[in-house]
């Protein structure tokens, strides 16, 4: 699965130059980079077709077990960060079975 994602958010706007994930006030930044809180037993209840085709996925990769694990933050990959900032205009929703 390969995420067709343009970075010019975290490209053009300042970020949060430190890293630790605490609460705090932050100035002069657009966006702090984070460490996923693991979710435990997620499920996908829906994902919006035309955001997977803005993405560059299929409605095959949303169903996968890849999707869901990159997409609730339990997996983290290489493009992470920018993948989180674009969940921001996802319309999808995802639930927890308990």
């Amino acid at each position: 699965m390969k995420l067709n994602i343009k970075d010019t958010f975290t490209k053009q706007l300042p970020a949060d130059p430190k890293l630790e994930n605490t609460r705090r006030q932050v100035e002069n930044a657009c966006f702090s980079f984070v460490t996923p809180k693991q979710t435990a037993k997620p499920e996908l209840l829906h994902v919006s077709p035309e955001m997977l085709d803005s993405l560059g996925l299929t409605d095959t990769d949303a169903k996968s077990d890849t999707f869901l694990k990159v997409i609730t933050g339990n997996e983290v990959t290489q493009k992470q960060s920018l993948l989180l900032c674009a969940m921001v205009g996802i319309n999808l929703v995802i639930g927890q079975v308990n």
